[in-house]
């Protein structure tokens, strides 16, 4: 067959020339995508849609629009001579990125910005991303000031309104928004973010309406119209969980986790925190999460849980090294390895070792300065924790000009709210100093600007009034220093009858520490009133969330504790700390009880003792340091071992038990009596002192163990009222789980054997109880009737939550149709939003249910706690490990004994004690076991 030679060579030429063109768009493929993921430029490629829809899916909002952006920015670096032919590319290849955005993400301005692109030419839109960038590079350029970005600003929008590029037209005024905030001017930057606002909406740009509603909330807040501002953070999270943007639903959950955190609702707080790290991972924020993370850390830091701070630091340092960052990030990097540092300077702070904190302060505070504008509140967060850290460990003279530098730093970027926080530390250490004039001075313009701060400075507040009154006595004006406590006093009942009553709250009292001590130093001469201000602190706790649980109102409540603060004559105060005194010493003396009380101040505790022979104050003869070592020693030599072989107590033991009896018991309460004892001996402490079991304490003189429990019946007693008990026919409930049918993160909990039979043979005692056990033993179940339950009976695992330890709860079993996590667990929250004043018992027969959380720098309380402020009047609960069987024998024979559970007696619980030690045949005798069980009374009753 013969070939046409000349049809070859016209082919071949052919398919050359096709071949050059072809590898020339593929250069330029090459070309436009190659500042993109490989995976995601094979995607952008390929003819199937789904495969990009798929991927993005995956990826998540945040790293797709970074990858619109970063093409986008391309652009501008087009050389000239190939603007006609790879701009009109690149923008095919943004349109498709945001076709995807639209479809998987309901983020409509990419589409919006492509229309507009579609209407210019390619330079048009070459000068378009020039502009962009130009205004943006403006923006961060530190060295031009905020007046004259202003200025600069303002001619870009007049561009941007003559080009059409609307999209750029609302982010420009959201910029300009900014730049008013930053010079103070408030009403600008409010009408600015409104019209802003509005133009995001128009164009569906999710994102920035997100982003302005959240701060026009913000705004609001600090006006105090809490209204609009619960109107910008629904709208802002409506939006951004439909489009699931993982940046902007976390920052507004955050926003509203710390408008409940100044309110005094910590629970919600917490769970908002929480909330906010779980939602970002899930909508893959990707290195946005170490935001969330540094947020959970500052919400413990601020409850003095440095245990929790430090893991979370750990995770924080983890989570840096697996984020890789470019130069779009590289700014978001140095702000997170900033913050990371400053909190292990706090932490050290907080340890005592300021050399090593004040290193790394002094390090980063460089860094702090260098931030851009949109981080200027960087230096404040550097500065209020490193002149707090210096006040705290006794370093007032150094703290003044680390305060002095953060007061001018806040005023410059008007940033109020930290400015008076910061003021109050100033008359802090100037009143520790003894300049006391400056300090004066300094009190008076913290009020001035804290008038300002609409509900946000309420514990500052607080901390003032007790500042005032320090003052006050130290210039011997006596009568001016109880007023201020007593004012001090009322603003903290009504502030705590409006708390929610969570173990957060029971920590963030604990930094009204100065207050407490306030009232002490205006006693310090008169023990009967001293005691009297001991016992109306613990009042306070039972405020905790009385304005929601409607056991009264929250002003009613606050004025009946606090008689001599507000309804009564000025400076009454002092006379109603006697009179509280006088009343509880009457009933103590009826009861025919000693009572003793501890107050941990500083590195010493005081004791008050109250018998028949009357009052008296004294500080113990050791050091809080050394007691509160010798404690922890004691409870870990407690816990439980195997009973096999000799029941004798450890020599080291017996020696510690000694020790502790002659450094913590009075006199009357190391007198030995007879065989039956007919003596009450009632302790009040708190934190670590309330995790040792006194009735073990060993107050025999000679080699052999007599612990104190032989001679007299021991409780620790939460408040001192001797009103006549309400009675109360109503069933009990008992509740018994085993351990099985838990959630499945429970699920290495071992199965409680015991428990069923234990709750079974209580349930033989009082067969009108309501009975819940494991598969009915629900919260909805249990809470349809505990209020009005006569008793209220727990046999199962008491748990600590891994994450945070100072959580504690009672695992529940979920409902079929479980809606949140909450529903398979009662905490503390639940139990202090309950009224239980008409219950006469509560058993708690778990592990540890009566040893509060003791690693924070405020107090935390147990589950015990939370019973008997709630109303319950008497706990019997563990303060060790206890194995099953254990708990059982001493539970039941307790109930056997007193021939049922509806008792106040703590007396049957100590007696069953007395029988099991001089009862050998039990196998229990030994103190590892009778030692867990203990008593606690809420009050004293007949």
């Amino acid at each position: 067959m013969r070939v046409d030679k000349s049809f070859f060579l016209f082919s071949l030429i052919f398919f050359l020339v096709a071949a050059y063109f072809l590898s020339c768009d593929s250069r330029h493929n090459h070309d436009v995508l190659e500042c993109l993921p490989d995976d995601l430029k094979a995607h952008l490629t390929c003819s199937d849609d789904s495969t990009l829809a798929y991927y993005s899916r995956e990826a998540g909002f945040d790293f797709m629009s970074k990858q619109y952006f970063i093409l986008r920015e391309t652009i501008a670096d087009i050389p000239p001579k190939d603007i006609d032919h790879l701009v009109p590319r690149t923008v095919h290849y943004l349109a498709q990125l945001a076709i995807i955005m639209e479809s998987e993400f309901q983020e409509v301005s990419f589409a919006r910005e492509i229309q507009y692109f579609s209407k210019l030419d390619p330079e048009e839109i070459f000068n378009s991303v020039i502009l962009r960038r130009r205004m943006r590079d403006l923006y961060k350029d530190d060295s031009i000031s905020p007046s004259d970005k202003i200025e600069l600003i303002s001619e870009y929008i007049e561009v941007f309104e003559r080009t059409g590029y609307t999209g750029m037209l609302a982010m420009a005024k959201n910029k300009l928004a900014e730049l008013y905030g930053d010079i103070g001017d408030e009403e600008m930057q409010f009408v600015l973010l409104k019209e802003a606002s509005r133009e995001f909406e128009k164009h569906k740009w999710n994102r920035m309406r997100c982003q302005t509603l959240g701060t026009l909330g913000s705004i609001y807040r600090s006006m105090g119209d809490v209204d609009s501002m619960i109107i910008c953070y629904e709208k802002a999270l409506d939006i951004a969980n439909r489009s699931r943007l993982p940046n902007q639903t976390a920052r507004i959950l955050t926003f509203y986790a710390g408008y409940y955190r100044k309110a005094g609702r910590y629970a919600l707080a917490h769970r908002l925190y929480s909330e906010a790290e779980e939602v970002c991972r899930e909508y893959k924020g990707g290195a946005h999460l170490l935001r969330f993370v540094l947020e959970s850390m500052d919400f413990y830091a601020d409850l003095g849980c440095w245990e929790i701070v430090e893991r979370l630091n750990g995770r924080l340092k983890i989570l840096l090294r697996l984020y890789s960052w470019d130069n779009h990030e590289s700014k978001l990097k140095d702000l997170y390895t900033f913050r990371m540092n400053l909190f292990n300077a706090r932490m050290l702070m907080a340890e005592g070792n300021v050399i090593e904190a004040e290193k790394i302060m002094t390090d980063i505070e460089g860094s702090a300065r260098k931030m851009r504008s949109d981080f200027r509140g960087e230096y404040v967060r550097l500065m209020l924790p490193w002149a707090r850290g210096l006040y705290e460990n006794g370093r007032y003279e150094d703290a003044e000009p680390i305060i002095n530098k953060g007061i001018h730093n806040a005023r410059q970027n008007h940033l109020l709210t930290h400015e008076v926080q910061f003021y109050l530390l100033l008359a802090q250490s100037q009143l520790e100093l003894g300049n006391l004039e400056k300090a004066d001075s300094t009190l008076l313009q913290f009020d001035k600007l804290a008038a300002g701060c609409t509900g946000d400075l309420k514990l500052e507040c607080i901390n003032s009034c007790a500042a005032r009154g320090r003052l006050e006595l130290l210039r011997g004006n006596r009568k001016d220093a109880v007023s201020a406590a007593e004012n001090g006093l009322d603003r903290l009942a009504g502030y705590a009858a409006g708390m929610d009553g969570s173990v957060h709250t029971y920590l963030a009292i604990g930094k009204c520490e100065d207050l407490r001590m306030l009232m002490h130093d205006l006693v310090s001469d008169n023990p009967t009133a001293g005691y009297g201000a001991e016992l109306l602190w613990k009042d306070l706790y039972r405020l905790l969330g009385t304005g929601n649980n409607g056991i009264d109102s929250a002003e009613k409540r606050a004025r009946i504790l606090l008689a001599g603060s507000n309804n009564t004559r000025p400076g009454a105060l002092i006379e109603y700390l006697h009179e509280r005194g006088i009343q509880a010493i009457d009933c103590i003396v009826s009861a025919n009880a000693v009572h003793t009380l501890y107050l941990v101040r500083d590195h010493e505790i005081s004791r008050w003792t109250v018998s028949k022979r009357g009052i008296r104050s004294e500080f113990l003869d050791s050091t809080t340091e050394i007691i509160q070592k010798l404690v922890y020693e004691t409870r870990n030599m407690l816990m439980p071992r195997s009973n096999e072989g000799s029941d004798e107590i450890q020599p080291e033991l017996t020696d510690n038990l000694q020790t502790l009896a002659e450094i913590l018991l009075p006199p009357e309460a190391l007198e030995r009596t007879g065989r039956k004892p007919d003596r009450l001996f009632l302790f009040t402490a708190e934190g670590f002192l309330s995790s040792i079991p006194f009735d073990a304490l060993d107050i025999g003189k000679e080699k052999d163990y007599v612990p104190l429990i032989l001679h007299a019946d021991v409780a620790l007693l939460r408040n001192v009222d001797c009103s006549p008990m309400k009675r109360n026919d109503n069933p009990g409930l008992i509740l018994a789980h085993s351990g099985r049918l838990l959630q499945d993160d429970s699920a290495f909990l071992p199965e409680l054997s015991g428990t069923i039979t234990e709750a079974e043979a209580v349930a033989a005692h009082n067969p009108d109880a309501i009975f819940l056990k494991n598969e009915s033993a629900t919260k909805d179940n249990l809470m349809r009737s505990w209020e009005t339950a006569s008793f209220l009976y727990f046999a199962t695992h008491i748990m600590t939550d891994p994450e945070v330890p100072y959580m504690v709860h009672i695992p529940l079993t979920p409902p079929q149709k479980q809606n949140f996590i909450e529903d398979t667990f009662l905490d503390i929250t639940d139990i202090r939003s309950a009224n239980l004043s008409g219950c006469g018992l509560v058993v708690l027969s778990g592990c540890s249910s009566g040893v509060p959380y003791t690693k924070s720098h405020f107090l935390a309380p147990s589950l015990c706690d939370a019973f008997l402020d709630s109303g319950a009047h008497v706990v019997f609960h563990t303060l060790l490990d206890i194995p099953d069987e254990a708990a059982t024998y001493f539970m039941l024979s307790s109930i056997s004994l007193s021939k049922g559970i509806h008792t106040s007696s703590a007396k049957f619980l100590c007696q069953n004690k007395r029988n099991t030690i001089r009862d050998s045949s039990t196998g229990l005798n030994d103190s590892f076991f009778w030692a867990a069980c203990s008593v606690s009374l809420g009050s004293l009753y007949n």
